[in-house]
């Protein structure tokens, strides 16, 4: 398969693509297509809920150098639409994104290639196994923060990706192109336990809301410090909105 679109246009949700091999054997469906937007399966990202003409996929596996897809079911036409979570997408562009930039920095910086990422609902979590160093993470963030304000090329191929003077990973899951579309970083925990690194952190859309709803706080904070409520019930209220304060 030459065509694959998770790579060159990973902001693609929906789109049509022809069999261009297909197997039935009772009752699954093995097809091969010209062209995908579903990502090999890949355990710390979120799935993305990947169908194939509202067919549900089974299983995807690469055989040699074509990508194989199972559905249950029979499939009649040639033509088939393919599908996915366009929140679940962005969401694992965003954090994998993030993923390669913490990477690329742990090994040039600290040689340490043990990191893992877990996705949740609100943030995600970096996990440094066999660190032993002391962690700066205030340099951390402004190293961060400068990459992505430089607007750096993300190189995706086939096989690796990376930024021009940063090392090489394997290319697992989807990227954005450029590192100016994560918008920002924000570290909500750092925890060292033991020889492990425990980093919680957002970016991207997460990034952007959680700046905004802390605007919107400083301003009704704002506006009760210069309201006509005496003391104690400022307090109050300003305690009670830092309190009730979600990301």
């Amino acid at each position: 398969m030459k065509d694959l679109l998770y790579i060159s246009h990973p902001l693609i949700d929906e789109i049509s693509a022809n069999i261009k091999k297909k197997k039935y054997n009772y009752p699954y469906t093995k097809l091969i297509l010209d062209r995908s937007i579903f990502i090999p399966k890949t355990a710390y990202l979120l799935d993305e809920n990947p169908e194939i003409s509202s067919f549900k996929i089974k299983n995807i596996q690469m055989v040699e150098k074509d990508i194989v897809y199972t559905i249950e079911g029979n499939i009649e036409k040639k033509e088939v639409y393919l599908k996915i979570d366009k929140k679940a997408r962005l969401k694992n562009l965003y954090y994998n994104t993030a993923f390669y930039i913490f990477k690329a920095i742990f090994y040039q910086f600290y040689n340490n290639k043990n990191i893992s990422l877990s996705i949740e609902k609100n943030k995600s979590r970096i996990k440094v196994d066999n660190f032993y160093e002391n962690f700066d993470l205030k340099a951390f963030k402004e190293l961060f923060e400068k990459i992505i304000k430089l607007g750096l090329d993300i190189n995706i191929e086939e096989e690796e990706v990376f930024i021009d003077g940063f090392e090489r990973f394997p290319n697992q899951g989807v990227f954005l192109r450029n590192t100016k579309y994560l918008e920002g970083i924000y570290v909500f925990s750092l925890e060292k336990i033991e020889d492990k690194l425990l980093i919680d952190f957002i970016v991207g859309d997460d990034y952007l809301k959680f700046v905004s709803k802390s605007m919107d706080l400083i301003e009704y904070i704002k506006n009760i410090s210069t309201g006509d409520l005496d003391s104690s019930e400022k307090i109050t209220k300003i305690i009670s909105a830092i309190q009730n304060q979600k990301y």
